[in-house]
């Protein structure tokens, strides 16, 4: 590895360290999305960038949906404070999100998955005026209706890295020492997170 891509820490537990990277770019997407304190948001993926989408969503205290079809990945989730559901099929998980938001969809939509199924389903989910997030990452080309844009005046939104003006990684980083120091066991998901499971037919998720 070149001199130039390795930097010191300033902790002894490696595990914390490598938090920074992932966390960063959660941080940067609630900041590209301007989540306010609470506002409802949906993350689609909950590998290490939705997680970390959800935690800094968290601490600027939005409700948080985290979306995934491997159960397991949830209890995580659940421990930040954010409800979840596992992905059956584009239309449970659209009808639940809009349900849960209170009818008329979410303000914002996080895709952690780049899965063009994911993101079209993060587009027809979102409220009008809604904000759109792109994390994910992916060679896949997406088909999309215009109208649901134009209909709904929505914002679409790319995160490619980190940084960015009023962020507060430090204080996200603390969040994750301490629930790292709480220790790393998985809470099962709440009966009403399993809503929508009627038949498995789980996306391939490639979170980053």
């Amino acid at each position: 590895m070149a001199e130039d891509h390795v930097f010191p820490i300033a902790v002894d537990d490696a595990a914390i360290a490598a938090l920074a990277e992932p966390i960063s770019i959660g941080v940067r997407a609630v900041h590209r999305a301007r989540i306010e304190e609470g506002e409802r948001v949906v993350v689609l993926g909950a590998g290490p960038i939705g997680q970390s989408v959800c935690l800094a969503a968290r601490d600027r205290e939005a409700s948080v949906l985290v979306v995934d079809p491997l159960e397991r990945r949830l209890g995580m989730s659940c421990a930040m404070g954010a409800e979840a559901v596992v992905w059956t099929d584009a239309d449970d998980v659209i009808a639940h999100a809009r349900e849960w938001s209170g009818g008329e969809g979410p303000p914002v939509v996080v895709d952690a998955t780049g899965v063009p199924q994911a993101v079209r389903a993060a587009v027809d989910m979102a409220a009008s005026a809604g904000r759109v997030v792109q994390v994910g990452m992916s060679v896949d080309e997406v088909g999309l209706r215009i109208g649901s844009f134009t209909e709904k005046e929505l914002d679409m939104l790319g995160v490619s890295c980190c940084g960015g003006r009023g962020l507060r990684p430090r204080r996200v980083a603390r969040r994750a020492q301490q629930r790292a120091a709480r220790g790393h066991g998985q809470p099962s998901v709440p009966a009403r997170a399993r809503a929508p499971r009627r038949s498995c037919s789980p996306w391939r998720t490639r979170p980053r």
